[in-house]
């Protein structure tokens, strides 16, 4: 399961040898590290933990650009493979655009939740006279100063333990329960999704757990226990950003503005949304996987916590949403009938995402030709290996090399890129000239059901009469209107 409001660490570190603080810059801690684009100097300068652990730096979520696997090599080649590291993913950042300026904007970010992961560990690693990528492990850290204390004994941070934590008890056996996704089309649900490794990504989304140790965390943020200070308590829960002023009705930035009945805007605090619901103040965080998925909350004047987690992708998020509503409402004694309708909102959520993805062409090409204009060279010259240094290789083949995994019509080219922390199924559709459009999937979903999106792409034709080039918009897809362009990324054509 992803939980970011987990990352909470830094306020529980020991006392440290040199000043540090929420206003600490993290690029004073990972000088070589934490570097943006060239452009974006002030921000490597001034970005603190604070503004990382409350997604106002003026990254946008670049989702796509992470990945499991390193290739210590020439660029787009395979010849060395390794797991990839929160340093790896840290050092990503300087190849992805900002579209905001710091601290203007709410955005999630799970790149710079990675790159404060990295900050840990290096930091404490040195004070240990180790290293972040020999000695420290935020895995080993958190067991340290939260799980081993809290009594969270069958909580982990890694795939191979959590694996292997089982194996231990029953020979051959692990205990983590399968992942699902629902195919609506069969009105089941698919087979078993295999399990997703989580190294890269740190304290963006790495723990593993369940209810009864979660409960053990959700009680201490309740009640402002040990071993958490009392200032991180208060650090924790402060508001730091609005995150969305123009539809605060919104739970996420990614829902259905609609009307829950919040008394104020959503705020972001430190990983933790919060907001009033009849007078009560409340503290939230979603999270989810590609078959996993979490709600959390906390009433601390109500002393009421709530967890539950599920094993589908995205609908457990939602019935998650509903059951814990229906809870909150009736220890406030709310009526039935004024109570908001999280089920219908959940559906109308799904419904808006399909007519987004839909109307898509329409929307970003709407002066396109009647009759579009034809690539310039023959598909084959298009397919083949692109390459850019945040967004790593991007292999483009005819549709008859992944015929199962093709849920659209009119589809030339397909890239599946399994090596990422998401592995998606990217299918382009020609548009008009050298114009396209990426429809996106995750891969082990039925009939590309999950993480559904899209994206422009265009390519350039060198003067030799071959493909120099592909340029992608990334686009986070919204149901309500308000879609978030990410920024133009080039890849180079490798091979």
């Amino acid at each position: 399961m992803i939980e970011s409001g987990n990352y909470t660490i830094p306020s529980a570190l020991p006392a440290p040898a040199s000043p540090l603080s929420w206003d600490t810059p993290l690029s004073s801690i990972i000088p070589d590290d934490f570097v943006l684009g060239p452009s974006d100097a002030w921000a490597t300068s001034h970005i603190t933990l604070e503004d990382a652990l409350s997604h106002r730096t003026g990254m946008p979520r670049h989702d796509r650009a992470g990945s499991h696997i390193r290739r210590d090599d020439t660029p787009g080649t395979n010849a060395t493979r390794r797991k990839a590291s929160v340093r790896d993913g840290t050092r990503l950042l300087r190849h992805l655009p900002t579209n905001a300026a710091p601290r203007t904007k709410w955005q999630y970010c799970n790149h710079m939740f990675v790159a404060a992961s990295h900050a840990v560990q290096t930091l404490v690693g040195g004070r240990r006279g180790g290293s972040e990528e020999t000695d420290v492990w935020l895995g080993d850290l958190l067991r340290e100063w939260l799980w081993e204390p809290l009594g969270m004994r069958s909580t982990y941070f890694s795939l191979e333990d959590a694996l292997a934590a089982g194996e231990k008890e029953e020979e051959g056996k692990h205990r983590l329960a399968s992942g699902y996704a629902w195919d609506r089309h069969a009105e089941q649900f698919g087979p078993e999704v295999p399990f997703m490794p989580t190294d890269e990504i740190g304290g963006a989304g790495a723990i593993m757990s369940n209810v009864e140790d979660y409960s053990r965390w959700i009680r201490m943020l309740l009640r402002e226990e040990g071993p958490l200070p009392r200032e991180g308590h208060r650090a924790v829960r402060t508001p730091r950003i609005i995150m969305n002023p123009e539809g605060w009705a919104a739970v996420e930035e990614e829902e259905d503005a609609g009307s829950p009945p919040y008394d104020a805007p959503m705020a972001y605090a430190l990983g933790w949304q919060t907001s009033s619901y009849r007078g009560h103040r409340f503290w939230t965080h979603s999270g989810g996987m590609h078959a996993y998925g979490a709600e959390v909350f906390f009433y601390p004047d109500l002393d009421l916590g709530m967890v539950v987690l599920g094993n589908t992708a995205i609908t457990s998020n939602g019935l998650a949403r509903k059951l814990i509503w229906d809870m909150v409402d009736d220890r406030l004694g709310v009526p039935v009938g004024e109570r908001y309708d999280w089920g219908a909102d959940m559906k109308s959520y799904q419904e808006n995402l399909e007519a987004a993805i839909d109307t898509s062409i329409d929307r970003f090409y709407p002066d396109r030709p009647e009759q579009p204009i034809p690539p310039t060279l023959p598909l084959k010259a298009y397919e083949g290996t692109y390459f850019h240094p945040g967004y790593l290789n991007f292999t483009l083949q005819p549709t008859s090399a992944h015929e199962g995994l093709i849920t659209r019509e009119n589809i030339s080219l397909v890239a599946v890129r399994a090596d990422m922390t998401w592995p998606t199924v990217n299918q382009f559709q020609h548009v008009s000239g050298e114009y396209w459009m990426n429809f996106e999937h995750l891969r082990d979903s039925p009939h590309g059901e999950t993480l559904k999106g899209y994206s422009l792409v265009q390519f350039v034709v060198g003067p030799d009469g071959h493909v120099d080039r592909m340029g992608i918009t990334w686009v986070q897809a919204s149901p309500n209107g308000r879609d978030v362009i990410e920024g133009l990324v080039w890849f180079d054509k490798i091979e």
